[in-house]
């Protein structure tokens, strides 16, 4: 989302007084790109109205030349350091007007990794950067002049070489060639937080949903794939206006970057070329992004208060699309949080969903997206389906180009329900300010026959700090299923369901509605099991080519071990995994090596050469393969194997290794010539919030 680029700016952050009092500006931008140079050259005239006593602040590339400054037509005396530009006024123009003209140079050179094997961290951190076919400029970059007006608007010209067009927010005037230059003409009547610019050589193709023109940047590589982003992006505008309102936006873009990134933007998204290959992209990022025009570039985020809109995004989006396509499959998305949040984020890395800002680890995710995801899923359940909805709606209607933060939801979902206040405020007080989440045990079970009817009494505990939570319980018989809520604030709770039939099973949260730490045995072993994991040991087996090494260490860097000490496996010394989690690159191919490999559970086998699993991966289909499983001897920890074979290439290998860690749920997975075959997992055998009634929890 475009929340980065926003975060570069508030590091950037001008200082309050006279930039505080600037109503408005009005950007008269012109730039021209110089690829072979890395370098854009500006020209910006901006009209200004202002408040309050000069000088004039403004935010410029901190390595910019600023070759002219006049105000109102005459030179004007400015400093400008470290990103940093006062500009004095004179006497005679402190009338709460200026026209201040800027002509100034800079370069954009951020480093960037092609093919990177870790995503946890969009856009790598990169603020600025041309190469020579390409552009990538962030907001936050500076690559015009920014002030904190409340009111911004832009008329840019884009010059850049032939066949190279570029797209920002707002309006596209024209893409047109004059004089042996591409040029690009954009309107911006809102440009609310910082505008950010990309350009290449694209083939651009559009579409029309009602009033809004839909378009595709893409190369000529790419372009083949247009029409089924076109498609699919006129879709979810319709599915998203019908849900929350009107779309505020004149244009939506797909456009395609030249590393992988996947950021939205008001009004278009810009994703990487591998990213938009991906076959099920139309369906999901894309989607996620198109949500963003709603919650977070629609209605605009007050970071300062908590990034509140990747957790709604989330719902709305990802979640919604799986609650549509069954119970099940929302309850497996549900699950898929809890234990990205257990695995990833509970423990050290663990923070209060209010001090959210952008996603940059693997813990921020769990935590921004997936704990925030929960907290509207619960508030929704609270409140009802209709009073939720048309809460959203209102909010949409009165926040639309406006910041909003987590108390302005609560508070909107109060005034839509009958949801008292005090119990609103410790709902999202607990959620919001507080690390951590609830873990609960089941610390009593009892039947009895109530004549024709049965009664099951059941005691929920809960650790401290203590939660105040809505838990559903369920009782199974042979005529059906009964749950009831049961209505936990302290260290435990009872209550008694009647059913008609003999109690068979019990199950606490079956629907996974409660935002919860799950326990080890409900939680598969994954990909995000290596990525979460506490103590792991990494293996190089001695039938791998050492050059495949550095292939070894960027697989452990896209799962959130960059710094492991690897183990070449003739150096295996006893008491190096014991305990541990373990990874294995390559098939094991000492003795010691393939005794710390084993044992291995039922329907698994690593061997000479050779992987199965589950009937779902295995090496006669597939080139090479990711496997994960509880170990049988310490149940607690997890091995994983990533195993391929001898004779593919290290480019083959090195492209599937990077695609692994984007399979965080999975922990069984098969690929030939890096196109994945299958995703799976070996699936948990028990809960301890679930038991047979008659039994001891």
């Amino acid at each position: 989302m475009i929340q980065k680029a926003i975060l570069i700016f508030m590091i950037l952050t001008l200082p309050t007084g006279a930039a505080a009092g600037t109503l408005s500006a009005r950007h008269d931008l012109e730039v021209e790109l110089s690829n072979q140079n890395k370098t854009l050259i500006g020209r910006d005239t901006i009209t200004i109205e202002f408040a309050g006593q000069p000088p004039l602040l403004f935010r410029l590339a901190a390595g910019a030349d600023i070759r002219k400054l006049t105000l109102n037509g005459e030179a004007a005396d400015y400093s400008f350091k470290g990103g940093r530009l006062a500009v004095d006024m004179h006497e005679a123009d402190r009338g709460g007007k200026a026209t201040l003209a800027i002509e100034y140079a800079a370069r954009f050179d951020d480093p960037y990794e092609p093919e990177p094997y870790a995503m946890d961290n969009p856009g790598q951190g990169v603020a600025g950067t041309m190469t020579e076919n390409a552009v990538f400029l962030l907001g936050g970059s500076g690559w015009y002049p920014l002030s904190r007006a409340e009111n911004v608007s832009i008329r840019l010209t884009v010059r850049g070489p032939a066949g190279m067009f570029a797209v920002t927010g707002g309006r596209a005037i024209a893409h047109e060639t004059i004089g042996g230059q591409s040029v690009s003409r954009w309107d911006i009547d809102r440009a609310a937080d910082p505008q950010a610019l990309f350009a290449g050589h694209y083939e651009i193709s559009h579409a029309s949903a009602g009033r809004v023109r839909v378009s595709t940047y893409f190369s000529s590589q790419t372009a083949p794939l247009s029409d089924r982003y076109l498609s699919a992006a006129k879709r979810h505008l319709q599915f998203f206006e019908d849900l929350h309102g009107g779309y505020l936006f004149p244009k939506f873009a797909v456009v395609e970057n030249f590393f992988p990134t996947g950021y939205g933007f008001p009004s278009f998204t810009l994703l990487g070329t591998r990213v938009l290959r991906l076959p099920f992209i139309p369906e999901t990022s894309l989607r996620h992004e198109i949500a963003h025009c709603w919650w977070g570039n629609g209605v605009l985020v007050d970071y300062e208060a908590g990034n509140w809109s990747e957790g709604l995004t989330t719902y709305v989006s990802e979640h919604l699309s799986e609650e549509r396509k069954s119970r099940k499959a929302a309850r497996a998305y549900r699950m898929r949080a809890l234990s990205d949040y257990a695995l990833l984020a509970a423990g050290a890395g663990d923070f209060a969903l209010r001090k959210f800002r952008s996603r940059n680890s693997p813990a921020s995710r769990a935590v921004g997206y997936g704990k925030a995801m929960f907290v509207f899923h619960m508030a929704r359940r609270k409140i009802g389906d209709d009073n939720f909805w048309a809460a959203l709606g209102r909010m949409y209607k009165d926040f639309s180009f406006r910041r909003a933060e987590w108390a302005d939801f609560e508070s909107a979902f109060v005034s839509a329900s009958n949801w008292p206040k005090d119990a609103a405020e410790t709902f999202f007080s607990q959620w919001i300010e507080r690390e951590g989440a609830p873990r609960l045990f089941i610390s009593k079970t009892e039947t009895s026959a109530m004549g024709e009817k049965w009664k099951t009494t059941v005691a929920i505990a809960q650790e401290k700090p203590y939660y105040a939570l809505d838990v559903p319980v369920r009782v199974t018989t042979g005529k059906g299923e009964t749950t009831r809520i049961l209505r936990l604030q302290g260290a435990a709770a009872e209550i008694d369901i009647q059913t008609e039939g003999k109690p068979q099973v019990l199950t606490v949260d079956p629907e996974a509605h409660v935002f919860r730490l799950l326990s080890g045995e409900e939680i598969p072993p994954t990909v995000n099991s290596i990525k979460g994991s506490d103590d792991l040991a990494a293996v190089f087996s001695a039938g791998v080519d050492d050059d495949l090494a550095r292939v070894f260490r960027g697989l452990l860097r896209g799962l959130n071990h960059p710094n492991l000490r690897i183990i070449d496996e003739e150096d295996l010394a006893p008491g190096d995994l014991a305990g541990r989690d373990v990874i294995f690159f390559g098939y094991p191919a000492t003795e010691s090596g393939r005794a710390a490999s084993g044992p291995m559970p039922a329907g698994v086998e690593i061997s000479a050469e050779r992987f199965a699993a589950a009937g779902r991966v295995d090496s006669r289909q597939a080139d090479s393969g990711f496997i994960a499983f509880k170990d049988p001897a310490h149940p607690a920890r997890i091995k994983a194997f990533f195993v391929f074979d001898k004779g593919l290439s290290s480019h083959v290998v090195a492209r599937t290794a990077r695609k692994i860690t984007h399979y965080g749920n999975y922990g069984l997975l098969a690929f030939r010539k890096t196109e994945n075959l299958s995703k799976d997992a070996l699936r948990p055998e028990a809960s301890p919030l679930r038991v047979q009634l008659g039994e001891k929890p």
